[in-house]
C-alpha cells in the first residue's frame, strides 16, 4: 500500500474504534505529548485561531486574502502545528526523540512509512516517490525522506536525510502555483545548504 489521503482517515477510523478514544485525543496522548508537542490540533482551536497567519492565494499575479477552511479528512491533514513542533515529528523520524527511553515509533516503523510497494516501479525495486506516508526523493547522491501539505492558502514541507542525520521544516501562508515552484526551490536549495 502507498500513501493515501482515504487510507489514513481509515487508519483514524480503525484506531478511534479499538482504542476507543477519538483519533485527536489519541495522538495527542501517544505522540504530541511524548514529543512535548504544544500547538499542534486537527481542528481549529481558540489557540489555533490566535497563532494562525492570514492566509493568501496568488492567482495571475494577484495576491488576495483566503479565509481558513478546515480539512475533512483531519487524518489526512489539517493538522495546525508551528514549525518548531514540527521539527520535533521530524526529530521523531530521524530517530532523536526518545520517550522514556524507547522510541516512540521503531526504527522498522519508520522505514516502512517509506517503502514503496504499489507501483509498477516497486515491483522491480524502484523506491522512490510516495510510500505509506513518507516521500522518498535522491539529491545529490542523497536519499530524502518527507512529507508535504497544502491547503488553499498554506504549504509546508518536511525532509530529512537519514544517511547525514539532517532534516528541514519549510512554510508558508501562501497559496497557488508561484506559491508551489518558490517552495519548491526552496527545498531544492535547502537539500543543498544543509549538506
Amino acid at each position: 500500500m502507498s500513501y493515501s489521503n482515504i487510507g489514513l482517515s481509515i487508519v483514524a477510523y480503525v484506531i478511534e474504534k479499538l482504542s476507543g478514544v477519538s483519533y485527536e485525543g489519541y495522538i495527542q496522548q501517544h505522540i504530541f505529548a511524548p514529543l512535548n508537542i504544544e500547538s499542534a490540533s486537527f481542528r481549529r482551536t481558540p489557540f489555533v485561531s490566535l497563532h494562525l497567519a492570514a492566509g493568501y492565494l496568488v492567482a495571475n499575479n494577484n495576491k488576495s486574502r483566503v479565509d481558513y477552511h478546515h480539512l475533512k479528512d483531519r487524518a489526512a491533514g489539517a493538522l495546525n502545528i508551528s514549525a518548531q513542533d514540527l521539527s520535533k515529528i521530524q526529530r521523531m523520524l530521524l530517530g532523536f526523540s526518545k520517550n522514556n527511553s524507547t522510541n516512540i515509533l521503531t526504527e522498522n516503523s519508520i522505514q516502512s512509512m517509506s517503502h514503496i510497494e504499489t507501483t509498477l516501479a516497486a515491483t522491480v525495486g524502484y523506491q522512490l516517490g510516495y510510500g505509506k506516508y513518507l516521500i522518498s526523493e535522491q539529491s545529490k547522491n542523497t536519499l530524502w525522506l518527507g512529507h508535504s501539505g497544502e491547503m488553499i492558502s498554506y504549504l509546508a514541507e518536511m525532509y530529512h536525510s537519514p544517511q547525514h542525520q539532517i532534516g528541514f521544516v519549510v512554510m508558508t501562508n501562501t497559496g497557488g502555483d508561484s506559491a508551489k515552484q518558490g517552495m519548491q526551490k526552496i527545498k531544492e536549495q535547502l537539500k543543498i545548504f544543509t549538506l
